[in-house]
């Protein structure tokens, strides 16, 4: 799993849409509480945005051919149908329905953050990353792969282990030393 502040992070960035429908919902009544949920949703995204294209461009990376893939853009739906939907009507117009709420909301978050949901957020969906399992070559286990590019079976991949997870994010195909030493070892035509 990635460091907890993380993956707190996932799941708060996961809420933005619902914190967002809560502020507009509330805007006449509760300006300032609306005005700190839009801010926690916004910067959520924000971070979580940052550790992505961090975490692309400084992670270390390994070449992986996919042997199999499976999308799993309905992990995403399912979350949104089962989790924030309902959470749309609930009335936010006493104490005991507002800590109703955060009871529910942390009681989600304890979940979400200690088991394999993390990559299960619709704001990556908003950022254009998609969702796959993929088994790459000479490995049995199945790997959650976020990616915003196109994956295809049997052509290899660059990626980036979120660190000690299971999860992996493709990043920008690089040029290894081992690479270039291997094509100079076979190359015949040179010298």
């Amino acid at each position: 799993m990635p460091r907890l502040w993380i993956r707190w992070i996932f799941f708060l960035s996961s809420y933005a849409p619902l914190m967002g429908i809560y502020a507009d919902l509330n805007w006449q009544r509760y300006r300032s509480w609306s005005i700190g949920i839009l801010v926690a949703a916004g910067a959520s995204c924000l971070v979580l945005w940052i550790y992505l294209r961090v975490l692309e461009g400084n992670a270390n990376t390994k070449r992986e051919v996919v042997q199999s893939i499976q999308p799993k853009e309905a992990d995403v739906l399912n979350y949104i149908a089962a989790y924030i939907i309902p959470f749309v009507t609930f009335p936010f117009d006493n104490w005991a329905n507002a800590i109703a709420v955060a009871i529910l909301l942390g009681t989600l978050g304890m979940v979400y953050v200690n088991s394999n949901l993390i990559a299960v957020n619709p704001m990556l969906s908003l950022m254009r990353f998609k969702l796959y399992e993929v088994t790459f070559a000479g490995d049995e286990e199945a790997h959650l792969v976020i990616s915003n590019r196109t994956i295809s079976k049997g052509r290899p991949i660059t990626v980036a282990k979120m660190r000690k997870s299971d999860i992996y994010l493709q990043t920008s195909e690089r040029t290894y030393d081992n690479d270039r030493r291997d094509s100079e070892e076979v190359d015949p035509e040179r010298d």
